[in-house]
């Protein structure tokens, strides 16, 4: 599936390519296995959601902001850029590895093969 999502958007580094529209896909998941694959992991976008305050008697606004997720092969390209918040870079390294070490799959597991055993006595 991630291979096949690839496919689907521009390659920069095509030269057939040049003169095509230019195609991006973007996949919202919950699925540590998806972003987990070598296709993905590489190109993941953490979204965040702050609030920013503009003044004292200014309403609290949410702005959605995608921050990419720094990995060992993303690091150089990321090293290019300038004005990389190295705090949120962090953030979004801590926040993916937290979400991948949970144990909530483990916990779905469990469960469903509670379900399973129940109904079986039934």
């Amino acid at each position: 599936m991630a291979h096949l999502l690839r496919e689907m958007a521009s390659d920069f580094n095509d030269a057939e390519q040049v003169n095509e529209p230019l195609r991006q896909v973007l996949v919202t998941t919950h699925s540590p296995t998806f972003i987990s694959q070598p296709d993905v992991i590489d190109s993941l976008l953490l979204a965040i959601i702050p609030t920013r305050v503009q003044g004292k008697n200014a309403r609290a606004l949410r702005v959605t902001r995608m921050i990419p997720v720094i990995t060992s092969l993303t690091e150089p390209r990321a090293k290019e850029e300038e004005g990389l918040d190295k705090a949120v870079e962090f953030y979004s390294i801590d926040m993916v590895k937290k979400y991948l070490d949970s144990n909530t799959i483990e916990e779905a597991q469990n469960r469903l093969k509670e379900a399973r055993v129940n109904l079986s006595r039934k």
